[in-house]
């Protein structure tokens, strides 16, 4: 389908006709795209995920990816799945760690070790409730993992990656607000805004901006990216004045853009 398309878009340069047949290739290959994404992230396609290794009573090492929003008995976390029985692995579970058995509460790249079995991930018992597994699914998250204190050994910090690096600063700048003395509904909106962490805001506020239809302005999207675009072009554009400035000015924006999209979590709509 490529080297159709290639083909047929050299042939539609040199002609005036529609090029219909270059946008059949082109449907195709997104089509074949979306089904070569799909097998790829699909575990029963990987040899080293955790399902095709995993028997009970195995060594886990686990490294924390993404903290998530707790529930009223839970906190949770995101976390790769390294090893079994010191084989490498790979794959995403769900760590529920009851709020009243926390023994130290885990930052992105702790690693973790247990023998702690997974378990799946409760699905729908009602008509039209919340399916929780297909949704954790559609993340990559197919296991998950009940630790108490006395059942996994805190390795401590593992290879430092680039999410590590952005919850760090991210961290930074919260501790920063924190002297501020705002309220802590105050600081969670802020945090939501300006970084996208949604974690520390209360169910009742939530609601709030749900029900008023204002829930999209606590999630980082193209319009916080369009704001900051405007920011940066502004405080740049003496930069326009020099040789080549222009060009300067463009590739500065891009890389702080990113630096900023890395930041706030890498959210699909930034």
């Amino acid at each position: 389908s490529i080297v159709a398309l290639i083909y047929l878009n050299n042939k539609a340069k040199k002609s005036f006709k529609q090029p219909v047949l270059f946008t059949i290739f082109t449907a195709v290959i997104f089509f074949c795209i979306g089904i070569v994404s799909i097998q790829l992230q699909n575990p029963k396609n990987q040899k080293n995920h955790y399902l095709n290794n995993y028997t009970a009573n195995k060594q886990i090492v686990a490294k924390i990816k993404k903290i998530l929003k707790p529930s009223k008995i839970y906190l949770k976390y995101k976390a790769e799945v390294l090893q079994i029985d010191g084989k490498k692995t790979k794959g995403a579970v769900l760590l529920n760690i009851p709020k009243n058995h926390v023994r130290d509460t885990f930052k992105v790249d702790d690693q973790l070790l247990t023998f702690l079995p997974l378990q799946e991930i409760r699905t729908a018992l009602n008509p039209n409730e919340f399916d929780y597994r297909s949704f954790l699914k559609k993340k990559g998250i197919h296991r998950q993992i009940l630790l108490k204190k006395e059942e996994y050994i805190h390795l401590g910090q593992g290879k430092r990656t680039l999410k590590g690096y952005a919850y760090q600063f991210r961290s930074k700048i919260n501790n920063e607000l924190e002297n501020f003395n705002f309220s802590p509904n105050e600081l969670s909106i802020i945090s939501a805004i300006i970084l996208g962490q949604r974690n520390d805001i209360s169910n009742d506020l939530f609601e709030s901006y749900k029900n008023a239809g204002a829930i999209h302005i606590l999630a980082v999207s193209g319009l916080h990216i369009g704001i900051i675009l405007l920011l940066l072009n502004f405080l740049l554009s003496p930069l326009e004045r020099i040789k080549n400035g222009k060009t300067i000015k463009l590739i500065l924006i891009i890389i702080l853009l990113w630096i900023y999209a890395f930041i706030a979590g890498m959210s699909a709509s930034v």
